[in-house]
């Protein structure tokens, strides 16, 4: 029994360290039940809530940090990267106001933790803005957006990053300003950054009245989120409700409503309950404004 478990144990740890991101997901689900918790405390689930995040296991990362953060020692730089990971995963999951609590609390310890913490400031802004914005509090979103994009240096999180600071300003009724800095963006070669500025030209243009420009920007992102439905689904389903309105604005009744079903279907399968509300909500003004006739 006790080689079993030494075996299994063993076996665990290999699968952990092998790289393959599926694979330390589950690995580190599974020691978490054996109550093997690393060296220092919570490293397994870190390693474990990283890798659900970069492979869009939402939930298993949340789950995963939240119980690395019981059992870290706090202000140490493995319980600060459990806290930023966990404030990344709950803004993407729609935990937001859990995003922005455990974002707002690792920026309010900055000065205390150690050092080489600091290269987490950054992505602690990000998920505290990507929350804020969700949450309709734009404004709020801009100043930690602004803070994420000037302290990245990363040139992929820079781009993301003024991506959705622009994104933040459009639905705040800036466009002028998301304008500006959409076309002072850096050029990036990675693809999910082109992918997340064509979806926030997609909306510019769209609040612009640009319609035949923001369905051609909308088809931009559309072709580069191809192979990567799965991963990109949450931003892709946006996508859908902005280009439903887009053809909708084009004369496309029919269209609009496919897409705007679309993104609803899809949204309710992420548990994106405000997108999915804001694309049931489009539906129903549809049918007020005659449906598909």
């Amino acid at each position: 029994m006790v080689m079993a478990q030494a075996e299994l144990r063993t076996g665990l740890l290999q699968q952990l360290r092998s790289g393959a991101a599926d694979s330390v997901v589950d690995a580190a689900k599974r020691l978490l039940e054996l109550g093997e918790l690393g060296s220092p405390a919570g490293t397994f689930s870190l390693m474990g809530g990283k890798a659900a995040i970069g492979v869009g296991r939402l939930a298993d990362a949340v789950v995963l940090l939240y119980h690395g953060l019981r059992v870290a020692e706090p202000n140490t730089k493995v319980w600060a990267e459990l806290l930023v990971n966990r404030a990344i995963a709950c803004a993407h999951h729609g935990f937001y106001l859990d995003a922005i609590c455990a974002g707002e609390q690792f920026l309010a310890l900055t000065d205390s933790l150690p050092a080489d913490t600091a290269t987490f400031i950054p992505y602690a802004h990000h998920a505290v803005a990507f929350a804020q914005d969700r949450r309709k509090e734009y404004l709020r979103a801009v100043a930690h957006y602004r803070r994420a994009a000037e302290l990245h240096a990363d040139p992929v999180q820079r781009a993301i990053t003024t991506s959705d600071l622009a994104y933040a300003l459009i639905l705040a009724g800036q466009t002028d300003d998301a304008d500006a800095i959409l076309s002072r963006a850096e050029a990036c070669e990675d693809r999910f950054a082109t992918f997340v500025l064509a979806c926030t030209t997609t909306l510019l243009r769209y609040h612009q009245g640009h319609f035949s420009d923001a369905f051609g920007a909308s088809q931009r992102a559309e072709s580069l989120a191809c192979g990567n439905e799965k991963l990109w689904a949450n931003p892709l389903a946006e996508l859908w409700y902005w280009q439903s309105r887009i053809v909708w604005e084009m004369g496309d009744r029919r269209s609009s409503a496919a897409l705007a079903l679309r993104a609803s279907v899809k949204a309710s399968e992420l548990w994106n309950l405000g997108l999915r509300d804001k694309a049931d909500e489009w539906l129903a003004e549809l049918l007020d404004k005659g449906g598909i006739r």
